[in-house]
């Protein structure tokens, strides 16, 4: 099962986690490991490169770690939101027609 783990901070979305397989289907044939993985990634990505954002983002294999320094704030802050927002609105739609190999839970940090 893939977890992704939205971390927040009064209210907010500071980043997320996400680790696991889906176990869907073989490596390589899993379309639910490659959503998850291209939505992930094009977030961080996003933030980083497009944003211009100074977001940590780490990948040891396992986890893909994203986070967000606190003192982002104004027009950044809000283009961090969003993508955090449409990141979580793409996941929950995967997660509703396959939640046996999707979790989606928050953290606050």
């Amino acid at each position: 099962m893939i977890r992704v783990v939205m971390l927040r901070q009064g209210g907010k979305t500071l980043g997320f986690e996400c680790s696991g397989h889906a176990g869907y289907a073989d490596a390589g044939q899993d379309i639910v490991c490659s959503a998850v993985s291209a939505l992930t990634t094009a977030t961080a990505n996003g933030l980083t490169e497009v944003a211009g954002i100074a977001a940590k983002v780490s990948d040891d294999g396992r986890t893909l770690r994203c986070l967000v320094p606190e003192n982002v704030a104004g027009r950044q802050r809000e283009d961090a939101q969003l993508l955090f927002d449409t990141l979580e609105m793409a996941l929950s739609g995967i997660r509703d027609n396959h939640r046996q190999y999707l979790k989606i839970s928050d953290r606050e940090v």
